[in-house]
C-alpha cells in the first residue's frame, strides 16, 4: 500500500462505517506503543505472534456485546 499504512487505511474504512470491527495484527511497531495508539472504533489490536483462539474469543466478545 504505497503511501498508506495499515493504521490509515482502519482510520479511512471507520469513517466510512463506524460500527466495523478492525483487527490489526502487527509483529513490531513503534506506532502501536499502547491501544490509545488506534483508531477510535471497534479496532482490536494483536501482537504476533497470535493464535486463532485469542481472534474468535475477541470476535466473539465483540459480537455478543454488540
Amino acid at each position: 500500500m504505497p503511501n498508506l499504512t495499515g493504521l490509515d487505511l482502519s482510520s479511512e474504512m471507520l469513517a466510512m462505517r463506524p460500527e466495523l470491527p478492525i483487527l490489526i495484527c502487527t509483529g513490531y511497531s513503534d506506532k502501536l506503543k499502547t491501544t490509545e495508539d488506534l483508531p477510535q472504533g471497534n479496532t482490536f489490536l494483536f501482537r504476533k505472534p497470535v493464535g486463532t483462539d485469542q481472534i474468535i474469543s475477541t470476535l466473539e466478545n465483540f459480537f455478543n456485546n454488540s
